[in-house]
C-alpha cells in the first residue's frame, strides 16, 4: 500500500485524471513528473503542496519514498475538447465544467541500478461525478511507471503531448489522440488495464470495480464499443 501519514482519509474528490513520467540522470538520479488534472467545481477540495514516489526493485530487494513538490504558480485550466462553450467555467466563476491541471517535479537518487524499479504514487480522491466505477470519489487515483536503469541508465518515458481529459457531444464518434512522444524514438504499445486505487492511508492498492457491464477493456458505455 501506498500512504501518506497525517493525511485526511476521506479530502474532497476532485481527482479527475493523472499521468506519470520520468527521465533518467547520471548517477542514478530520476526526475518524476505527475501531471494532476482537477475539477474545479469539486468542492472544499485540497491541492497538496508535496506527492509521495515510492520506488520498489524486487530484484535488488530495495525500496523507498521520496517526495516531489508542486510546482510554483498554481494550476492552469487546460482545454476539455470539442465540448460546445458553456460559458465560463468553474475555473473562472463560471457554472461550466472546467479542469485545471498541477503540475509535481523533483529529482530524486534511487539506491542502485536496477533493471525492474517501479515508481508508484497516489492522488487522493478520484473525482465524484466519474461513473463508469463504483464509488468513485472513495478511492484514489494509482499511477505506475517501469524504469530499468540497469541496462538503459539514459532512458526517459514517454511524455503526453495531449491530457487525459477528453469531453464531446452524445451520438458522436470519438477517436482520442493522446500525442504520445518517446524521446529516444522507443516503438510504444498500449494496452487498457483495470483503474486501480486505495481507500486511503494504510489501505492496499486495488483494481476499482467497475459499473454495470463496463469493464477495462470496454471501459465507456457507447453505441457501436471501444476500441
Amino acid at each position: 500500500a501506498l500512504a501518506t501519514p497525517g493525511r485526511p482519509e476521506r479530502p474532497a474528490s476532485h481527482a479527475a485524471a493523472a499521468d506519470i513520467s520520468y527521465a533518467c540522470l547520471p548517477g542514478n538520479q530520476v526526475k518524476v513528473t505527475v501531471n494532476l488534472y482537477s475539477d474545479c467545481a469539486a468542492t472544499g477540495q485540497q491541492i497538496y503542496t508535496t506527492l509521495d514516489i515510492q520506488y520498489t526493485s524486487v530484484s535488488c530487494s530495495a525500496n523507498g519514498i521520496s517526495t516531489i513538490p508542486l510546482l510554483s504558480g498554481g494550476g492552469i485550466e487546460v482545454p476539455t475538447g470539442d465540448y460546445p462553450d458553456c460559458g465560463a467555467t468553474a475555473c473562472n466563476g463560471g457554472s461550466a465544467y472546467g479542469i485545471r491541471k498541477y503540475i509535481y517535479e523533483g529529482t530524486f537518487t534511487l539506491p542502485q541500478a536496477c533493471n525492474d524499479w517501479v515508481l508508484g504514487c497516489e492522488l487522493i480522491n478520484r473525482n465524484g461525478i466519474i461513473t463508469t466505477v463504483n464509488s468513485a470519489n472513495l478511492y484514489s487515483i494509482y499511477l505506475e511507471a517501469h524504469l530499468d536503469n540497469l541496462n538503459y541508465p539514459s532512458n526517459s518515458s514517454p511524455t503526453f503531448g495531449n491530457g487525459p481529459v477528453a469531453l464531446t457531444c452524445l451520438s458522436q464518434i470519438v477517436n482520442y489522440n493522446e500525442q504520445a512522444f518517446d524521446a529516444e524514438a522507443d516503438s510504444l504499445a498500449y494496452s487498457l488495464i483495470p483503474a486501480r486505487g486505495s481507500l486511503g492511508s494504510g489501505n492496499p492498492v486495488v483494481d476499482l470495480s467497475y459499473a454495470g457491464s463496463l469493464s477495462a477493456s470496454n471501459p465507456l458505455s457507447t453505441t457501436s464499443g471501444t476500441s
